[in-house]
């Protein structure tokens, strides 16, 4: 790949075998047509995303638009493609947060808001949660002291999460993206920033969808923490092991594999055939059995010697 073009053309594989997975599960994805000429205006508008060296990783971002089910469209302000030390990376902002919660199902809606210390301010936890907010929305109020989200489930019932001026900048000082300049989100937008740092922890107590699962998973390998001792750590403090990290590719072959097995019974014919005449994944031809599972599955095993086709 040498240019923009190219990087997001090579997208275009993956990016429509996962919208036809999602399509089939009874999803709405995103179009790869739009997202492919939304990220080409993005990266007209940022030189640095064209550079060589960001273009495979451009391609990934690209695919994780997909995965995530967020649209690029930057009249809606849910996700960006920023540069971020050598990378191009998908990111998403807390209202994009909100809309793959509830466009995948996992909750009907999400209210998330800042507390000054001039605000009332009240919660209860207990049997039945409470929680009373009345900010002078016209006048002084203060300093901001927290933030706090309230999901509502679908069988009516909501879920609450706070959290504290101290612990969100906790939460920031692990940030790679605040520690490495001035030019990152935690500078420029930090209430946005406050917003979807508890906006994702919620997200931990609500059921869980895929796409949900996606973005949490994109926002934390990209933006990072790193504690006292300079390990890197998830914003819940869990250590980040990389080897164990699923690549994005691995994750799609794993979903397509259980979908190809499944309709391919339906159709009466092997899966190495199915996956190559109804999903054009060429590589699996000159395979056998036992090959092209492991292929499938994204299993990391040598070719196996002779076998049955």
């Amino acid at each position: 790949m040498t240019t923009v073009g190219e990087a997001i053309s090579a997208a275009k594989p993956a990016f429509d075998r996962i919208a036809e997975l999602y399509k089939k599960k009874g999803g709405a994805p995103v179009e790869y047509a739009r997202e492919a000429a939304f990220a080409m205006q993005i990266c007209e508008g940022n030189k640095a995303l064209a550079k060589r060296e960001m273009l495979p990783s451009l391609m990934n971002a690209v695919q994780n638009v997909a995965l995530c089910g967020i649209s690029l469209n930057p009249a809606l302000k849910l996700a960006y493609l920023v540069p971020r030390k050598g990378m191009a990376c998908l990111d998403i902002s807390y209202m994009g947060l909100i809309k793959i919660a509830t466009d995948s199902g996992s909750v009907t809606k999400v209210n998330c808001q800042l507390v000054y210390e001039k605000d009332f301010f009240e919660i209860e936890h207990g049997t039945h949660e409470r929680l009373v907010h009345k900010p002078d929305v016209f006048g002084n109020r203060g300093e901001l002291k927290g933030v706090y989200v309230i999901a509502t489930l679908h069988n009516g019932s909501s879920l609450i999460e706070t959290m504290s001026k101290a612990e969100t900048d906790a939460i920031k000082q692990r940030s790679k993206a605040f520690t490495n300049g001035n030019s990152s989100p935690w500078h420029t937008d930090e209430s946005e920033m406050i917003r979807k740092t508890c906006v994702k922890r919620a997200s931990k107590y609500w059921p869980k969808t895929e796409q949900l699962a996606q973005a949490i998973n994109t926002l934390d390998k990209h933006e990072g923490y790193v504690d006292a001792i300079g390990e890197e750590k998830q914003p819940d403090g869990a250590s980040v092991n990389h080897e164990a990290e699923v690549d994005d590719v691995v994750s799609l072959r794993k979903q397509v594999m259980a979908t190809l097995k499944a309709e391919a019974e339906t159709a009466g014919v092997a899966v190495r055939d199915y996956a190559f005449e109804e999903y054009g994944i060429k590589t699996v031809a000159g395979m056998n059995a036992e090959e092209c599972k492991s292929f499938l599955e994204g299993y990391e095993t040598p070719p196996a010697e002779g076998g049955e086709s």
